[in-house]
């Protein structure tokens, strides 16, 4: 497979866009990663919200208080839908984490918010990044 294909290098540059192209307001406390099901595969999406509540998910509902222009990133081939959600979802946590350890990360708007959360649309299950 071509570089440029992966899964890795394209998901950092969507990543880099939002840095560099998106202004939440200060007011977000948490960025929400969701992975779906989509006719290609898997996608992530992007999304903020001011409220967020430790205990709870009610603030997972919306509306969201920032929808960022490029929302959505097509994970492409590199995992199938046989593989099953739980492989998209261990594969972005991976990625995230690994983001969560560069300076840009450090120096973008992702570092002010008070949480970083992942989980699978429709899965009861959310995990806290940060």
């Amino acid at each position: 497979m071509l570089d440029f294909m992966q899964t890795e290098p394209r998901f950092y540059r969507w990543l880099h866009r939002h840095i560099r192209h998106e202004h939440p307001s200060k007011a977000i406390q948490v960025i929400h990663f969701g992975v779906r099901e989509t006719e290609k595969g898997y996608a992530v999406y992007l999304m903020g919200q001011e409220r967020f509540d430790e205990e709870g998910t009610d603030w997972l509902q919306g509306p969201w208080d920032f929808v960022p222009g490029k929302q959505v990133f097509e994970i492409g081939p590199e995992i199938k839908s046989k593989d099953g959600w739980e492989a998209a979802v261990i594969r972005i946590r991976s990625l995230l984490l690994d983001f969560m350890k560069t300076d840009t990360y450090q120096e973008s708007f992702f570092a002010r918010v008070k949480a970083i959360t992942l989980g699978f649309e429709g899965s009861d299950e959310l995990l806290r990044l940060r």
